[in-house]
């Protein structure tokens, strides 16, 4: 992170016009500092300068999304992919934002219709299968991860065998304690360790995990307060309290 907003900083000196170098100033403002008026300022330059770049438009979505904007942060990403629609993942940001935004029927949709012009996109079946998730279609959902995680790998195996065992909640626990085997000392797996254990309904894991997401300054961690996977956790003190420390503007008094 120390090496690429060397880079986008050097690259704004060398042109201050150039969108791009502001975009990601931006971007690294929001996930890497939790800079939230640094992050504003140049995303909002950058979109005077580069106003048909996607990756710009795409950025400030999610500095929509962080702040929560959801509609905005949504129509965003769409904006964005007008700019570049042969590129997969102008669309993939497209789902992500709209599952953020609790747009499922549309995830499904517009996932579906994706990988029909990209098959290639495997991902998208992930968030097509957390979309059927949160509206209980489960079968569905676990036909989706099988297609993104592959039917023979470790992950889809642990998934089915939990859910066969103890349903929905024993698919989530299952996977969330194999992450945990698998993780060692890593910390990037944090979130997602903790968006299964909420699923599951093991909230005291779920905190345990985003406090090391805490501890690591996990990027997606920002995303937390609109992710429905944390539905569950959000009437709990400790969850606002996460927020605020984290220092996200609507959560500080």
């Amino acid at each position: 992170m120390i090496e690429a907003r060397a880079a986008a900083k050097r690259a704004s000196e060398l042109d201050p016009d150039l969108g791009e170098a502001h975009a990601a100033l931006g971007f690294l403002s929001l996930y890497s500092n939790w800079d939230w008026s640094a992050a504003e300022r140049e995303l909002k330059r950058a979109l005077e300068l580069g106003p048909q770049d996607s990756n710009v438009r795409h950025a400030y979505a999610d500095y929509l999304l962080v702040m929560g904007e959801l509609d905005a942060s949504l129509e965003e990403a769409r904006r964005g992919r007008t700019y570049d629609p042969l590129y997969p993942m102008s669309h993939h940001v497209v789902l992500y934002h709209a599952l953020m935004a609790g747009q499922y029927d549309e995830v499904i949709v517009e996932g579906r219709r994706m990988l029909e012009k990209f098959p290639e996109s495997a991902g998208s079946h992930g968030v097509i299968g957390l979309s059927l998730w949160a509206l209980g279609r489960y079968e569905e959902a676990r036909a989706e991860f099988k297609a993104s995680w592959g039917a023979e790998s470790d992950a889809y195996r642990t998934f089915t065998e939990g859910f066969n065992r103890a349903g929905p909640k024993g698919a989530a626990k299952a996977l969330a304690d194999r992450l945990v085997r698998i993780a060692g000392v890593r910390t990037d797996s944090a979130v997602t360790i903790a968006e299964w254990y909420a699923l599951a309904g093991e909230n005291d894991s779920a905190f345990q995990w985003l406090e090391t997401a805490l501890d690591a300054r996990s990027a997606f961690l920002l995303h937390a307060p609109v992710s429905f996977q944390f539905e569950s956790l959000r009437s709990d003190p400790r969850f606002e309290s996460l927020m605020r420390r984290i220092g996200i503007p609507r959560f500080v008094k």
